[in-house]
């Protein structure tokens, strides 16, 4: 058995020795379930830590693979260590560790998978249950059966295209391995040209990339934290590497003739643009979190385009940085709005004041959120900086035009991020209700552990980059 196969089977046991432990023991045992999902997570995240640290990747596993599989775990135990406490017992709790457990299984799959239909299997198998997830909350809030329907009908739209899509690329090569795919020598074909589309156009459902956006919000706004965190963070950065290693694995011939580079800019553009302008329009704090991490995912779908536009390794590694900052940096800020929401706060006016009385929830928020700014020894100055320096570095066309679209949506940005920092350090009273004020240490252990991984890449990204380099050097091939 390769490693791939024992990480996943082992958190699915996991997974069914939460739910025992939920199901048939006292609720004096249930927060047990919990910490066996964080311990089971610390312990693979510790496993991809040592992969990278000594350089003894195991067979069959490449930077890739090992990329995403550290940052998955990492986010997934920090994800889990958050719902200890903060999951209510009157849910159906048996059920959610299982579930969640599964899901980053199988986000950690996709980096091992050798072919494009394993691929698209194990992205389903990270989808499947979130499906459930975000429906957890239904028995508290009646409206998010919207929500969970929405989110169903167009993420089995999604499925369906990119099956579709790879259907046609079977068709045409008689293979979907991706060795054999990505070496053939194969003159353009209209089919594989309108299967490229399908597949962009499938997983940029599950990307929440504008138009296909719809689903996200209120799926993001109805989720528990963790669910949320699953959502937006864990699951986004496996979908986003399964849509780069499925556009690669195409044959380089038909690529200048499907124009993949200018549709990706098309994209990105639409995306950061209309998420930054409807984030800002935003009262709900859970809400602009959500419409903003629209707004990033163009950031990172526009390092894609640099990539495929002018076949640039730096384009690439650059995306692959800003979707693994995007993670860290937005899971941490949707666990402060959880943070925020159990003590009555949900409309960003509601945080004034809240730095006196819970000073440090407001400098880890302030952190994040200054980190998705792009503000210097942040997470986020060097991965917008990646970015920018890898649409300059193509002189023209298309790069400079994202440089200086990413750079006035930076700016734009600006216009609902600051407010929140205001008002948080404001001098006015907050209005949060005394009796429900209390956060776990569970919640703040999970939050500074996003904030220290904030700061310090913040202020040293270098060795960071190097391993998202080779991670996009296996990419490229």
């Amino acid at each position: 058995m390769i490693i791939s196969e024992i990480l996943a089977i082992a958190l699915v046991l996991a997974g069914v020795a939460c739910y025992a432990i939920v199901k048939f023991g006292g609720k004096k045992f249930w927060p047990f379930a919990g910490l066996l999902a964080t311990l089971a997570l610390c312990s693979t995240f510790l496993l991809f830590a040592y992969f990278l640290l000594s350089g003894n990747m195991p067979e069959g596993t490449d930077g890739l693979s090992i990329l995403l599989g550290f940052v998955s775990s990492g986010l997934g135990a920090a994800a889990a260590l958050y719902s200890i406490g903060a999951i209510k017992e009157d849910t159906h709790l048996a059920y959610f560790y299982p579930l969640f457990l599964i899901s980053v299984a199988g986000t950690m799959a996709i980096g091992f998978a050798g072919d494009l239909f394993t691929v698209f299997v194990m992205v389903e198998f990270a989808s499947i249950p979130s499906y459930f997830l975000v429906a957890y909350n239904l028995k508290k809030e009646k409206k998010v059966l919207s929500a969970i329907i929405k989110y169903l009908v167009q993420g089995t739209a999604g499925t369906l295209s990119a099956l579709l899509g790879l259907s046609m690329v079977f068709l045409v090569t008689g293979t979907l391995n991706i060795a054999a795919i990505s070496g053939s020598a194969l003159s353009p074909s209209p089919i594989l040209v309108i299967a490229l589309c399908l597949v962009v156009a499938g997983y940029g459902v599950k990307l929440g990339l504008v138009p296909l956006h719809t689903w996200l919000p209120g799926a993001y706004y109805y989720s528990v934290p963790s669910v949320t965190v699953l959502l937006a963070s864990i699951t986004k950065i496996g979908f986003f590497m399964a849509l780069a290693r499925t556009l690669l694995a195409f044959p380089q011939s038909i690529l200048p003739s499907a124009h993949l580079g200018l549709v990706l800019c098309i994209f990105a553009i639409l995306t950061m643009t209309f998420g930054n302008f409807l984030a800002l329009v935003q009262k709900d704090l859970k809400r602009m979190l959500a419409y903003s991490s629209i707004a990033q995912m163009g950031y990172a779908i526009a390092g894609l385009s640099i990539a495929f536009e002018y076949n640039s390794a730096f384009g690439l590694a650059a995306a692959l940085f800003y979707i693994v900052a995007y993670s860290i940096m937005k899971g941490g800020a949707f666990f402060c709005a959880g943070a925020f929401e159990s003590l009555g706060i949900k409309d960003i006016a509601d945080l004034k004041g809240i730095a006196k009385s819970k000073p440090l929830l407001a400098a880890c928020f302030s952190v994040f959120i200054l980190s998705l700014i792009g503000i210097p020894f942040t997470l986020g100055f060097p991965g917008k900086l990646f970015l920018l320096g890898a649409g300059i570095a193509q002189f023209g066309g298309t790069g400079l035009l994202l440089v200086l679209i990413m750079i006035l949506n930076v700016a734009v940005s600006l216009g609902y991020y600051v407010p929140v920092i205001s008002a948080m350090f404001s001098e006015d009273g907050n209005k949060f209700k005394q009796e429900e004020s209390h956060i776990g240490l569970a919640q703040y252990a999970a939050i500074l552990s996003l904030v220290i991984a904030t700061v310090v890449i913040g202020f040293y990204p270098v060795p960071a980059f190097g391993i998202v380099k080779a991670a996009a050097w296996a990419l490229m091939g």
